[in-house]
Protein backbone atom coordinates (compact mmCIF):
# COMPACT_ATOMS: atom_id res chain seq x y z
CA UNK A 1 0.00 0.00 0.00
CA UNK A 2 2.79 2.40 0.97
CA UNK A 3 4.58 1.62 -2.28
CA UNK A 4 1.49 2.68 -4.27
CA UNK A 5 1.48 5.99 -2.40
CA UNK A 6 5.15 6.53 -3.25
CA UNK A 7 4.53 5.71 -6.92
CA UNK A 8 1.54 8.10 -7.04
CA UNK A 9 3.60 10.93 -5.52
CA UNK A 10 6.45 10.30 -7.96
CA UNK A 11 4.06 10.15 -10.93
CA UNK A 12 2.38 13.42 -9.94
CA UNK A 13 5.79 15.11 -9.50
CA UNK A 14 7.02 13.98 -12.93
CA UNK A 15 3.79 14.96 -14.69
CA UNK A 16 3.94 18.32 -12.88
CA UNK A 17 7.44 18.86 -14.29
CA UNK A 18 6.53 17.76 -17.81
CA UNK A 19 3.44 20.01 -18.00
CA UNK A 20 5.53 23.16 -17.50
CA UNK A 21 4.07 24.65 -20.71
CA UNK A 22 0.63 24.92 -19.18
CA UNK A 23 -0.64 27.92 -17.26
CA UNK A 24 1.93 30.51 -18.41
CA UNK A 25 0.15 31.98 -21.45
CA UNK A 26 2.63 30.89 -24.08
CA UNK A 27 3.66 33.11 -26.98
CA UNK A 28 6.87 33.53 -28.95
CA UNK A 29 8.12 36.63 -27.16
CA UNK A 30 11.17 36.56 -24.91
CA UNK A 31 9.20 36.84 -21.66
CA UNK A 32 7.35 33.59 -22.19
CA UNK A 33 10.39 31.75 -23.47
CA UNK A 34 12.22 32.62 -20.26
CA UNK A 35 9.08 31.80 -18.25
CA UNK A 36 9.26 28.25 -19.64
CA UNK A 37 12.83 27.90 -18.37
CA UNK A 38 11.85 29.37 -15.01
CA UNK A 39 9.10 26.76 -14.77
CA UNK A 40 11.66 24.13 -15.77
CA UNK A 41 13.84 25.16 -12.83
CA UNK A 42 11.06 25.64 -10.26
CA UNK A 43 9.30 22.38 -11.06
CA UNK A 44 12.61 20.61 -11.65
CA UNK A 45 13.70 21.24 -8.06
CA UNK A 46 10.54 19.51 -6.81
CA UNK A 47 10.64 16.65 -9.33
CA UNK A 48 14.39 16.14 -8.89
CA UNK A 49 14.07 16.03 -5.10
CA UNK A 50 11.23 13.50 -5.14
CA UNK A 51 13.00 11.42 -7.80
CA UNK A 52 16.16 11.41 -5.66
CA UNK A 53 14.31 10.25 -2.55
CA UNK A 54 12.29 7.55 -4.28
CA UNK A 55 15.28 6.27 -6.26
CA UNK A 56 16.57 5.11 -2.85
CA UNK A 57 13.25 3.56 -1.83
CA UNK A 58 11.65 2.07 -4.94
CA UNK A 59 12.94 -0.67 -7.20
CA UNK A 60 14.48 0.47 -10.51
CA UNK A 61 11.80 -1.28 -12.58
CA UNK A 62 9.05 0.60 -10.76
CA UNK A 63 10.84 3.91 -11.34
CA UNK A 64 11.23 3.09 -15.04
CA UNK A 65 7.54 2.24 -15.40
CA UNK A 66 6.57 5.46 -13.60
CA UNK A 67 8.76 7.49 -15.95
CA UNK A 68 7.22 5.75 -18.97
CA UNK A 69 3.67 6.38 -17.73
CA UNK A 70 4.40 10.06 -17.00
CA UNK A 71 5.77 10.61 -20.51
CA UNK A 72 2.83 8.75 -22.09
CA UNK A 73 0.35 10.76 -20.00
CA UNK A 74 1.77 14.18 -20.95
CA UNK A 75 2.25 13.31 -24.63
CA UNK A 76 -1.33 12.03 -24.78
CA UNK A 77 -2.52 15.25 -23.15
CA UNK A 78 -0.77 17.11 -25.99
CA UNK A 79 -2.43 14.83 -28.55
CA UNK A 80 -5.88 15.48 -27.10
CA UNK A 81 -5.10 19.22 -27.01
CA UNK A 82 -4.02 19.01 -30.67
CA UNK A 83 -7.23 17.23 -31.74
CA UNK A 84 -9.42 19.70 -29.85
CA UNK A 85 -7.63 22.53 -31.69
CA UNK A 86 -8.01 20.70 -34.99
CA UNK A 87 -11.80 20.55 -34.58
CA UNK A 88 -12.09 24.13 -33.30
CA UNK A 89 -12.95 23.33 -29.69
CA UNK A 90 -9.81 25.08 -28.37
CA UNK A 91 -7.89 27.95 -29.98
CA UNK A 92 -4.45 27.53 -31.53
CA UNK A 93 -1.60 29.47 -29.95
CA UNK A 94 -0.46 30.73 -33.35
CA UNK A 95 -2.62 32.53 -35.89
CA UNK A 96 -1.02 30.82 -38.90
CA UNK A 97 -1.35 27.21 -37.69
CA UNK A 98 -4.50 25.26 -36.88
CA UNK A 99 -2.80 23.04 -34.27
CA UNK A 100 0.04 23.82 -31.86
CA UNK A 101 -0.77 21.96 -28.64
CA UNK A 102 0.79 23.87 -25.76
CA UNK A 103 3.67 24.88 -28.04
CA UNK A 104 3.81 27.93 -30.28
CA UNK A 105 3.96 26.01 -33.57
CA UNK A 106 3.12 22.47 -34.71
CA UNK A 107 6.72 21.33 -35.37
CA UNK A 108 7.73 20.74 -31.73
CA UNK A 109 4.25 19.33 -31.05
CA UNK A 110 4.84 16.61 -33.64
CA UNK A 111 8.24 15.77 -32.19
CA UNK A 112 6.82 15.61 -28.67
CA UNK A 113 4.00 13.25 -29.66
CA UNK A 114 6.51 11.05 -31.52
CA UNK A 115 8.39 10.43 -28.25
CA UNK A 116 5.42 8.56 -26.76
CA UNK A 117 4.84 6.08 -29.59
CA UNK A 118 7.90 3.81 -29.09
CA UNK A 119 7.21 3.68 -25.34
CA UNK A 120 3.57 2.73 -25.96
CA UNK A 121 4.54 0.08 -28.49
CA UNK A 122 7.11 -1.42 -26.11
CA UNK A 123 4.58 -1.57 -23.27
CA UNK A 124 2.03 -3.28 -25.54
CA UNK A 125 4.57 -6.03 -26.16
CA UNK A 126 5.13 -6.63 -22.44
CA UNK A 127 3.70 -10.09 -21.62
CA UNK A 128 2.73 -9.19 -18.04
CA UNK A 129 0.06 -6.68 -19.14
CA UNK A 130 -3.55 -7.64 -18.57
CA UNK A 131 -6.09 -7.59 -21.37
CA UNK A 132 -7.60 -4.37 -19.98
CA UNK A 133 -4.18 -2.70 -19.80
CA UNK A 134 -3.45 -3.64 -23.42
CA UNK A 135 -6.79 -2.22 -24.59
CA UNK A 136 -6.01 1.07 -22.80
CA UNK A 137 -2.51 1.15 -24.35
CA UNK A 138 -3.93 0.51 -27.84
CA UNK A 139 -6.49 3.31 -27.42
CA UNK A 140 -3.80 5.74 -26.24
CA UNK A 141 -1.53 4.68 -29.12
CA UNK A 142 -4.33 5.35 -31.63
CA UNK A 143 -4.99 8.81 -30.12
CA UNK A 144 -1.32 9.73 -30.46
CA UNK A 145 -1.07 8.26 -33.95
CA UNK A 146 -4.13 10.24 -35.11
CA UNK A 147 -2.75 13.49 -33.65
CA UNK A 148 0.64 13.13 -35.37
CA UNK A 149 -0.28 13.77 -39.07
CA UNK A 150 -2.03 17.17 -38.48
CA UNK A 151 1.23 18.58 -37.08
CA UNK A 152 2.68 18.35 -40.63
CA UNK A 153 6.11 17.72 -39.09
CA UNK A 154 8.06 15.59 -41.57
CA UNK A 155 10.89 15.09 -39.09
CA UNK A 156 8.45 13.83 -36.45
CA UNK A 157 6.99 11.35 -38.94
CA UNK A 158 10.46 10.04 -39.80
CA UNK A 159 11.39 9.86 -36.10
CA UNK A 160 8.25 7.84 -35.41
CA UNK A 161 8.93 5.32 -38.19
CA UNK A 162 12.58 4.80 -37.19
CA UNK A 163 11.77 4.45 -33.48
CA UNK A 164 8.96 1.95 -34.26
CA UNK A 165 11.34 -0.21 -36.32
CA UNK A 166 13.88 -0.05 -33.46
CA UNK A 167 11.27 -1.19 -30.89
CA UNK A 168 10.15 -4.04 -33.15
CA UNK A 169 13.77 -5.20 -33.44
CA UNK A 170 14.40 -4.74 -29.71
CA UNK A 171 11.37 -6.82 -28.81
CA UNK A 172 12.12 -9.51 -31.39
CA UNK A 173 8.96 -8.75 -33.35
CA UNK A 174 10.50 -8.02 -36.73
CA UNK A 175 10.75 -11.75 -37.44
CA UNK A 176 7.06 -12.06 -36.62
CA UNK A 177 6.24 -9.27 -39.05
CA UNK A 178 8.17 -11.12 -41.77
CA UNK A 179 6.48 -14.42 -40.87
CA UNK A 180 3.07 -12.80 -41.28
CA UNK A 181 3.89 -11.73 -44.84
CA UNK A 182 2.09 -13.52 -47.70
CA UNK A 183 3.84 -16.57 -49.16
CA UNK A 184 4.70 -14.92 -52.53
CA UNK A 185 6.56 -12.15 -50.67
CA UNK A 186 8.61 -14.65 -48.62
CA UNK A 187 9.45 -16.63 -51.75
CA UNK A 188 10.86 -13.53 -53.49
CA UNK A 189 12.65 -11.49 -50.79
CA UNK A 190 14.76 -9.58 -53.32
CA UNK A 191 11.65 -8.29 -55.08
CA UNK A 192 10.27 -7.25 -51.70
CA UNK A 193 13.50 -5.37 -50.87
CA UNK A 194 13.46 -3.62 -54.26
CA UNK A 195 9.80 -2.71 -53.83
CA UNK A 196 10.49 -1.41 -50.31
CA UNK A 197 13.43 0.67 -51.55
CA UNK A 198 11.27 2.21 -54.29
CA UNK A 199 8.62 3.09 -51.69
CA UNK A 200 11.26 4.75 -49.46
CA UNK A 201 12.57 6.79 -52.41
CA UNK A 202 9.03 7.87 -53.36
CA UNK A 203 8.33 8.81 -49.74
CA UNK A 204 11.57 10.83 -49.60
CA UNK A 205 10.68 12.70 -52.81
CA UNK A 206 7.19 13.40 -51.44
CA UNK A 207 8.58 14.72 -48.14
CA UNK A 208 11.05 16.94 -50.03
CA UNK A 209 8.35 18.50 -52.24
CA UNK A 210 5.77 18.61 -49.44
CA UNK A 211 7.41 21.79 -48.13
CA UNK A 212 10.17 22.37 -50.68
CA UNK A 213 10.99 25.93 -49.62
CA UNK A 214 11.49 24.81 -46.05
CA UNK A 215 13.70 21.91 -47.18
CA UNK A 216 15.93 24.20 -49.27
CA UNK A 217 16.24 26.56 -46.32
CA UNK A 218 17.23 23.71 -43.98
CA UNK A 219 19.91 22.48 -46.38
CA UNK A 220 21.39 25.97 -46.59
CA UNK A 221 21.27 26.26 -42.79
CA UNK A 222 23.17 23.01 -42.39
CA UNK A 223 25.73 23.92 -45.04
CA UNK A 224 26.49 27.29 -43.43
CA UNK A 225 26.53 25.71 -39.95
CA UNK A 226 29.13 23.20 -41.15
CA UNK A 227 31.24 26.10 -42.46
CA UNK A 228 30.88 27.82 -39.07
CA UNK A 229 32.19 24.67 -37.37
CA UNK A 230 35.19 24.71 -39.72
CA UNK A 231 36.01 28.26 -38.54
CA UNK A 232 36.39 27.11 -34.90
CA UNK A 233 36.45 23.29 -34.88
CA UNK A 234 38.06 22.71 -31.47
CA UNK A 235 36.74 25.27 -29.01
CA UNK A 236 33.60 26.37 -30.87
CA UNK A 237 32.25 29.88 -31.29
CA UNK A 238 30.13 30.15 -28.10
CA UNK A 239 27.23 31.90 -29.86
CA UNK A 240 25.54 30.15 -32.79
CA UNK A 241 23.76 33.15 -34.33
CA UNK A 242 26.86 35.36 -34.54
CA UNK A 243 29.05 32.54 -35.88
CA UNK A 244 26.40 31.59 -38.42
CA UNK A 245 26.04 35.18 -39.65
CA UNK A 246 29.79 35.51 -40.18
CA UNK A 247 29.99 32.16 -42.01
CA UNK A 248 27.04 33.11 -44.23
CA UNK A 249 28.76 36.39 -45.15
CA UNK A 250 31.86 34.49 -46.27
CA UNK A 251 29.82 31.96 -48.21
CA UNK A 252 27.88 34.52 -50.24
CA UNK A 253 30.90 36.79 -50.75
CA UNK A 254 32.63 33.91 -52.59
CA UNK A 255 29.90 34.12 -55.29
CA UNK A 256 29.40 30.32 -55.36
CA UNK A 257 25.81 30.32 -54.10
CA UNK A 258 22.77 29.49 -56.21
CA UNK A 259 19.87 31.89 -56.74
CA UNK A 260 17.57 29.68 -54.63
CA UNK A 261 20.08 29.81 -51.76
CA UNK A 262 20.26 33.59 -51.94
CA UNK A 263 16.48 33.79 -51.66
CA UNK A 264 16.37 31.23 -48.83
CA UNK A 265 19.02 32.97 -46.69
CA UNK A 266 17.90 34.49 -43.41
CA UNK A 267 19.05 35.29 -39.90
CA UNK A 268 18.26 32.16 -37.86
CA UNK A 269 18.60 31.76 -34.10
CA UNK A 270 18.91 27.96 -34.35
CA UNK A 271 20.65 25.55 -36.72
CA UNK A 272 17.52 23.35 -36.89
CA UNK A 273 20.01 20.56 -36.24
CA UNK A 274 21.10 20.20 -32.64
CA UNK A 275 24.26 18.27 -33.58
CA UNK A 276 25.49 21.04 -35.85
CA UNK A 277 24.54 23.65 -33.26
CA UNK A 278 26.56 21.84 -30.58
CA UNK A 279 29.49 21.68 -33.03
CA UNK A 280 29.25 25.42 -33.77
CA UNK A 281 28.95 26.53 -30.15
CA UNK A 282 31.16 24.00 -28.33
CA UNK A 283 33.42 22.44 -30.97
CA UNK A 284 33.85 18.98 -32.46
CA UNK A 285 35.35 17.29 -29.35
CA UNK A 286 32.19 18.03 -27.34
CA UNK A 287 30.01 16.91 -30.25
CA UNK A 288 31.88 13.59 -30.49
CA UNK A 289 31.53 13.14 -26.72
CA UNK A 290 27.77 13.77 -26.87
CA UNK A 291 27.35 11.26 -29.71
CA UNK A 292 29.43 8.67 -27.85
CA UNK A 293 27.26 9.04 -24.73
CA UNK A 294 24.07 8.66 -26.80
CA UNK A 295 25.38 5.51 -28.50
CA UNK A 296 26.36 4.09 -25.08
CA UNK A 297 22.88 4.80 -23.66
CA UNK A 298 21.09 3.20 -26.61
CA UNK A 299 23.33 0.13 -26.48
CA UNK A 300 22.84 -0.19 -22.71
CA UNK A 301 19.06 0.15 -23.04
CA UNK A 302 18.89 -2.35 -25.90
CA UNK A 303 20.91 -4.93 -23.97
CA UNK A 304 18.76 -4.47 -20.86
CA UNK A 305 15.47 -4.82 -22.77
CA UNK A 306 14.27 -1.25 -22.12
CA UNK A 307 13.84 -0.51 -25.82
CA UNK A 308 10.82 1.68 -25.13
CA UNK A 309 12.97 4.32 -23.42
CA UNK A 310 15.80 4.04 -25.92
CA UNK A 311 13.22 4.13 -28.73
CA UNK A 312 11.96 7.42 -27.27
CA UNK A 313 15.56 8.66 -27.07
CA UNK A 314 16.06 7.70 -30.73
CA UNK A 315 12.88 9.61 -31.63
CA UNK A 316 14.32 12.73 -29.96
CA UNK A 317 17.70 12.16 -31.62
CA UNK A 318 16.13 11.86 -35.09
CA UNK A 319 13.89 14.85 -34.44
CA UNK A 320 17.00 16.81 -33.39
CA UNK A 321 18.42 16.36 -36.90
CA UNK A 322 15.99 18.94 -38.29
CA UNK A 323 14.60 20.85 -35.33
CA UNK A 324 15.61 22.44 -32.02
CA UNK A 325 14.24 20.24 -29.17
CA UNK A 326 17.11 21.03 -26.78
CA UNK A 327 16.06 24.70 -26.83
CA UNK A 328 12.61 23.78 -25.49
CA UNK A 329 12.64 23.01 -21.75
CA UNK A 330 9.94 20.33 -21.89
CA UNK A 331 12.04 18.28 -24.35
CA UNK A 332 15.05 18.66 -22.05
CA UNK A 333 12.97 17.40 -19.12
CA UNK A 334 11.76 14.39 -21.12
CA UNK A 335 15.31 13.62 -22.28
CA UNK A 336 16.60 13.81 -18.69
CA UNK A 337 13.93 11.36 -17.49
CA UNK A 338 14.63 8.98 -20.38
CA UNK A 339 18.37 8.99 -19.66
CA UNK A 340 17.70 8.47 -15.95
CA UNK A 341 15.39 5.54 -16.72
CA UNK A 342 18.07 3.91 -18.88
CA UNK A 343 20.84 4.42 -16.33
CA UNK A 344 18.91 3.41 -13.20
CA UNK A 345 18.26 -0.17 -14.32
CA UNK A 346 20.90 -2.59 -12.97
CA UNK A 347 23.06 0.33 -11.80
CA UNK A 348 24.28 0.93 -8.30
CA UNK A 349 22.14 3.35 -6.33
CA UNK A 350 24.99 5.87 -6.19
CA UNK A 351 24.96 6.08 -10.02
CA UNK A 352 21.18 6.34 -10.02
CA UNK A 353 21.45 9.40 -7.80
CA UNK A 354 23.71 11.36 -10.17
CA UNK A 355 21.00 12.67 -12.52
CA UNK A 356 18.48 13.78 -9.84
CA UNK A 357 21.29 15.52 -7.94
CA UNK A 358 22.46 17.21 -11.16
CA UNK A 359 18.88 18.35 -11.89
CA UNK A 360 18.51 19.81 -8.38
CA UNK A 361 21.85 21.62 -8.55
CA UNK A 362 21.29 23.02 -12.06
CA UNK A 363 17.72 24.16 -11.43
CA UNK A 364 18.57 25.66 -8.02
CA UNK A 365 21.51 27.65 -9.40
CA UNK A 366 19.55 28.98 -12.39
CA UNK A 367 16.15 29.73 -10.84
CA UNK A 368 17.17 33.13 -9.47
CA UNK A 369 18.82 34.04 -12.78
CA UNK A 370 15.59 33.31 -14.67
CA UNK A 371 13.58 35.26 -12.08
CA UNK A 372 15.80 38.28 -12.73
CA UNK A 373 15.50 37.84 -16.48
CA UNK A 374 11.71 37.73 -16.30
CA UNK A 375 11.63 40.93 -14.20
CA UNK A 376 13.93 42.79 -16.61
CA UNK A 377 12.05 41.53 -19.66
CA UNK A 378 8.79 42.77 -18.16
CA UNK A 379 10.38 46.19 -17.54
CA UNK A 380 11.57 46.22 -21.13
CA UNK A 381 8.04 45.34 -22.29
CA UNK A 382 6.69 48.51 -20.68
CA UNK A 383 9.55 50.60 -22.08
CA UNK A 384 9.04 49.29 -25.63
CA UNK A 385 5.97 51.51 -25.99
CA UNK A 386 8.41 54.43 -26.21
CA UNK A 387 10.48 52.70 -28.90
CA UNK A 388 7.41 51.84 -30.97
CA UNK A 389 6.31 55.46 -30.77
CA UNK A 390 9.80 56.63 -31.83
CA UNK A 391 10.46 58.54 -28.59
CA UNK A 392 14.15 57.76 -28.97
CA UNK A 393 15.49 60.20 -26.37
CA UNK A 394 13.23 58.71 -23.71
CA UNK A 395 14.21 55.22 -24.88
CA UNK A 396 17.89 56.00 -24.35
CA UNK A 397 17.19 57.31 -20.84
CA UNK A 398 15.07 54.30 -19.83
CA UNK A 399 17.00 51.51 -21.59
CA UNK A 400 20.30 52.66 -20.08
CA UNK A 401 18.99 51.75 -16.59
CA UNK A 402 18.70 48.04 -17.45
CA UNK A 403 21.32 47.73 -20.20
CA UNK A 404 23.82 45.82 -18.05
CA UNK A 405 21.17 43.30 -16.98
CA UNK A 406 19.79 42.94 -20.52
CA UNK A 407 23.04 42.89 -22.53
CA UNK A 408 22.43 39.18 -23.28
CA UNK A 409 19.30 39.98 -25.32
CA UNK A 410 20.16 41.03 -28.91
CA UNK A 411 16.76 42.57 -29.65
CA UNK A 412 16.94 44.82 -26.59
CA UNK A 413 20.53 45.79 -27.36
CA UNK A 414 19.63 46.55 -30.98
CA UNK A 415 16.75 48.81 -29.93
CA UNK A 416 19.03 50.63 -27.49
CA UNK A 417 21.79 51.05 -30.09
CA UNK A 418 19.30 52.13 -32.76
CA UNK A 419 17.87 54.76 -30.40
CA UNK A 420 21.39 56.06 -29.69
CA UNK A 421 21.88 56.33 -33.47
CA UNK A 422 18.58 58.16 -33.90
CA UNK A 423 19.59 60.66 -31.19
CA UNK A 424 22.91 61.17 -33.06
CA UNK A 425 25.04 59.63 -30.28
CA UNK A 426 27.01 57.69 -32.89
CA UNK A 427 30.13 56.98 -30.85
CA UNK A 428 28.02 55.51 -28.04
CA UNK A 429 25.83 53.57 -30.46
CA UNK A 430 28.68 51.70 -32.18
CA UNK A 431 29.90 49.58 -29.21
CA UNK A 432 26.30 48.84 -28.17
CA UNK A 433 25.43 47.62 -31.67
CA UNK A 434 28.67 45.63 -31.88
CA UNK A 435 27.56 43.88 -28.69
CA UNK A 436 24.24 43.06 -30.39
CA UNK A 437 26.17 41.64 -33.36
CA UNK A 438 27.99 39.24 -31.00
CA UNK A 439 24.63 37.66 -30.12
CA UNK A 440 22.72 37.85 -33.40
CA UNK A 441 22.93 37.20 -37.13
CA UNK A 442 20.52 40.06 -37.91
CA UNK A 443 21.69 41.98 -40.96
CA UNK A 444 20.08 45.24 -39.79
CA UNK A 445 22.60 45.58 -36.96
CA UNK A 446 25.41 45.85 -39.50
CA UNK A 447 23.42 48.42 -41.49
CA UNK A 448 22.99 50.69 -38.46
CA UNK A 449 26.68 50.38 -37.50
CA UNK A 450 27.54 51.41 -41.06
CA UNK A 451 25.18 54.38 -40.82
CA UNK A 452 26.90 55.46 -37.58
CA UNK A 453 30.31 55.40 -39.25
CA UNK A 454 28.94 57.22 -42.29
CA UNK A 455 27.52 59.94 -40.05
CA UNK A 456 30.95 60.24 -38.41
CA UNK A 457 32.54 60.68 -41.85
CA UNK A 458 34.38 57.33 -41.88
CA UNK A 459 33.15 56.21 -45.30
CA UNK A 460 35.58 53.32 -45.67
CA UNK A 461 34.40 51.53 -42.52
CA UNK A 462 30.77 52.33 -43.37
CA UNK A 463 31.24 50.71 -46.79
CA UNK A 464 32.68 47.59 -45.14
CA UNK A 465 29.64 47.16 -42.88
CA UNK A 466 27.16 47.78 -45.69
CA UNK A 467 28.94 45.22 -47.84
CA UNK A 468 28.92 42.72 -44.98
CA UNK A 469 25.17 43.26 -44.60
CA UNK A 470 24.64 42.77 -48.34
CA UNK A 471 26.64 39.52 -48.28
CA UNK A 472 24.95 38.21 -45.16
CA UNK A 473 21.46 38.15 -46.74
CA UNK A 474 21.82 38.80 -50.49
CA UNK A 475 18.10 39.13 -51.18
CA UNK A 476 17.69 42.23 -48.96
CA UNK A 477 17.47 45.57 -50.72
CA UNK A 478 18.34 47.97 -47.89
CA UNK A 479 22.16 47.47 -47.82
CA UNK A 480 22.38 48.29 -51.53
CA UNK A 481 20.19 51.34 -50.96
CA UNK A 482 22.65 52.51 -48.28
CA UNK A 483 25.64 51.75 -50.49
CA UNK A 484 24.11 53.78 -53.32
CA UNK A 485 23.78 56.90 -51.17
CA UNK A 486 27.21 56.30 -49.63
CA UNK A 487 28.82 56.30 -53.09
CA UNK A 488 26.87 59.46 -53.90
CA UNK A 489 28.49 61.12 -50.88
CA UNK A 490 31.90 59.72 -51.85
CA UNK A 491 31.53 60.91 -55.45
CA UNK A 492 32.31 57.44 -56.83
CA UNK A 493 30.24 57.34 -60.04
CA UNK A 494 31.15 53.79 -61.16
CA UNK A 495 30.20 52.19 -57.85
CA UNK A 496 27.13 54.39 -57.63
CA UNK A 497 25.98 53.12 -61.04
CA UNK A 498 26.61 49.53 -59.96
CA UNK A 499 24.41 49.91 -56.88
CA UNK A 500 21.76 51.76 -58.90
CA UNK A 501 21.45 48.76 -61.21
CA UNK A 502 21.40 46.34 -58.25
CA UNK A 503 18.64 48.26 -56.47
CA UNK A 504 16.49 48.08 -59.60
CA UNK A 505 17.21 44.48 -60.61
CA UNK A 506 17.82 42.62 -57.34
CA UNK A 507 15.53 39.63 -56.88
CA UNK A 508 13.92 39.78 -53.44
CA UNK A 509 11.56 37.42 -51.61
CA UNK A 510 8.55 39.71 -51.41
CA UNK A 511 7.86 43.12 -52.87
CA UNK A 512 6.38 45.55 -50.34
CA UNK A 513 5.58 49.27 -50.05
CA UNK A 514 8.91 49.67 -48.21
CA UNK A 515 11.00 48.15 -51.03
CA UNK A 516 9.11 50.15 -53.66
CA UNK A 517 9.78 53.30 -51.65
CA UNK A 518 13.52 52.53 -51.51
CA UNK A 519 13.64 52.07 -55.28
CA UNK A 520 11.68 55.28 -55.82
CA UNK A 521 14.11 57.29 -53.68
CA UNK A 522 17.11 55.87 -55.54
CA UNK A 523 15.44 56.68 -58.87
CA UNK A 524 14.78 60.28 -57.79
CA UNK A 525 18.36 60.70 -56.61
CA UNK A 526 19.75 59.25 -59.82
CA UNK A 527 17.76 61.76 -61.89
CA UNK A 528 19.41 64.56 -59.93
CA UNK A 529 22.84 63.15 -60.77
Amino acid sequence: MLQKVYVSILLIALVFWLTMNYGIGLSCDEVHQVLQWRQFCFRGIIAGGILLIFSLILKPQIIIETIEISIIAVCTLESVYCLLQLYGVLPSLHGIFKVTGSFYNPGPLGGFIAVSIPILLHKIFEPKNSKTAKIILYVVLIINAIALPPTLSRTAWIATVISIVYVLVGNGKLGGVWASMPAPVKKHPRSFIIFGTVLVVIAAIFLWHFKRGSAVGRLLLWKISALAIADAPILGSNNFAAAYGTAQEKYFSDCCATDSEKLAAGAPEYAFNEYLQIGVEYGLPILVLVLAVLVFLIRKSYCEKTSGLSGALIAIMVFAFASYPLHLPVFVAVAVLIVFGIIVRNSRKIFGMIIPVAVIIFTSLNLDSYNQKVQNLEKWGYMQILYRNKCYKDVVDRYSTIYDAMSWNPRFVYEYGHSLYKTKQYELAIPVLENAARHSSDQMILNIIGECYQALGDFGVAEKYYQRAANRIPSRLYPHYLLYFLYCDMGNDSLRQREYKLVNTLEIKTESPATRDLRRKVEEKEKCN
